[in-house]
């Protein structure tokens, strides 16, 4: 069955006193596009997390939102008390030597270059993927739960409005095989009307009459529209992306629903045409959400 392009999951884990919780979205999109937020210290992970987005996702746009409750850098902060200690003697002197009053301020002191010393604290972020991997794929599969929940719901509503194209479809066929077995005799009286029981040749009748009913003839048309509708059902029952293959079938539907429309000259017909292009615009606005 067909999967929506949108839907939420969510998973949560609790890994060394710390809260990993990730968050995943998806909207329409043409094609398949993702973005992955993730703490700075474990951006490395966004190259892993891609690859589980793809089996699970043909199409959307997908956001990966992945938070640490008490994060930190990991990043440690030292003084360097070597260098400050040279920093304080070195700004006494000065002091002393420009005869200006007061003590040297730790603020003198620890503005000076080199004074902060920043260290990563190491964390083995390989060992710690293979705990967070099952928790994003989680998340994913809620995502994907939603999707095909919301799938379901508009492969009915597709179907409905197929089968509804459909039926017009059936009577269109039986308007145009009633039509062409009136063709002759409409010809046939308003050319006796216009030759004022001048003697019509059977022959040239019918020749006639073969002309208009070619010109008028949309067989082809009504053929093609109920292959394109056998496709359609055959698509919206299969499983993986065929949200672009159900919009190329629908241009061709429009195709030939617009050739039926300019070969009609009959009323009927014409409003049959016209309840089939209000179905196919219904048939596109929800194809806009299948994947």
């Amino acid at each position: 069955m067909v999967l929506s392009m949108t839907g939420f999951g969510r998973a949560e884990t609790e890994i060394n006193g710390r809260r990993f919780s990730v968050e995943v979205r998806s909207v329409n999109s043409r094609f398949l596009e993702f973005k992955v937020r993730l703490p700075r210290r474990y951006q490395v992970w966004e190259e892993h997390v891609r690859p589980l987005v793809q089996t699970r996702c043909g199409r959307g746009r997908v956001d990966v939102l992945v938070v640490v409750d008490g994060y930190d850098s990991g990043a440690r902060v030292t003084i360097n008390r070597d260098a400050a200690r040279r920093y304080h003697a070195l700004l006494q002197r000065l002091k002393a030597e420009l005869g200006l009053d007061g003590p040297v301020k730790l603020s003198d002191v620890v503005s000076g270059p080199d004074m902060l010393v920043v260290k990563e604290e190491s964390e083995d972020l390989a060992a710690l993927w293979v705990e967070v991997e099952p928790v994003i794929g989680e998340a994913l599969d809620g995502l994907v739960a939603m999707r095909r929940a919301e799938g379901r719901t508009l492969a009915e509503d597709l179907l409905s409005h197929l089968g509804a194209l459909d039926g017009r479809l059936d009577r269109a066929r039986t308007r145009v095989d009633e039509n062409s077995a009136l063709a002759g005799e409409r010809l046939k009286e308003r050319l006796e009307k216009w030759l004022g029981g001048v003697e019509i040749d059977p022959e040239r009748l019918i020749q006639e009459v073969a002309i208009v009913v070619d010109r008028l003839d949309v067989s082809e048309e009504l053929v093609r529209a109920g292959s394109h509708i056998e496709q359609f059902r055959k698509l919206i029952e299969t499983n993986g992306p065929v949200g672009r293959k159900l919009e190329f079938l629908l241009q061709e539907l429009h195709r030939e629903v617009n050739t039926l429309g300019s070969k009609s000259a009959d009323v009927e017909l014409s409003q049959l045409v016209v309840d089939m292009k209000s179905d196919l615009e219904r048939l596109r606005e929800q194809i806009q959400n299948v994947e």
